[in-house]
This record gives structure tokens, C-alpha cells and sequence, in this order.
């Protein structure tokens, strides 16, 4: 027999991807790429975001950088060298640039 006693968990955080700082990040990535990025409104997984946001109190949003078959926490998990690469371009891009185009982007 086996019993499983859940505990209460946490809510889902989501930001609308119209706000100044979801246009401004699209704009930038994309900039960055040379190309349109996909954006998905909601991603699996059990990362605490409405919790980080109760006491953040700022928008968050985050973007995954890995290959589409990558298996994340099992036994194959894998990330090819170019993802890698890409990513530190892609965030270097945000780093360089997010500021200057969310200030923009603010009405």
C-alpha cells in the first residue's frame, strides 16, 4: 500500500507578456537573435514565482535556453555547446540592453 500526503503547494504566477517589460524584453532578444523569438505564456515546471513576486513585488518573467530534447532532471538530461553559446549572447543582450528599452517602452 502506498499513501501520498501532498502539501498545499503554491499558486501559478503569470504576467501578461503586453506589459512594458514583456514588449521590451521580446524587442531586445529578438534584436539580439536577428529573429522573432517564440513566446509561450505559460511554462511547466515548479518554480515558485508567485512567491518570489508576494515579496519581489516586480514583473518576472523567465525564459528557458535549452535544446527541445533535453530531458531536464532525468538521467539524459543534455544541453548542446550552441544553446550555450546563444544563451550567453542572449543574456548578454538583456544585460546590456533590458534597462534602456523597459525605460523606453514605459508610457
Amino acid at each position: 500500500m502506498v499513501r501520498l500526503d501532498w502539501g498545499g503547494g503554491y499558486p501559478a504566477y503569470r504576467m501578461s507578456m503586453e506589459e512594458p517589460v514583456g514588449t521590451a524584453l521580446r524587442n531586445v532578444v529578438s534584436g539580439t537573435i536577428g529573429r522573432e523569438v517564440l513566446v509561450l505564456p505559460t511554462l511547466g515546471g515548479s518554480v515558485s514565482l508567485a512567491e518570489m513576486f508576494s515579496v519581489l513585488k516586480v514583473p518576472l518573467i523567465t525564459f528557458p535556453t535549452v535544446n527541445h530534447d533535453n530531458s531536464q532532471h532525468a538521467k539524459d538530461e543534455n544541453l548542446r555547446l550552441q544553446n550555450l553559446w546563444d544563451t550567453i549572447e542572449v543574456f548578454a543582450g538583456v544585460i546590456a540592453k533590458l534597462g534602456g528599452a523597459w525605460g523606453a517602452a514605459v508610457p
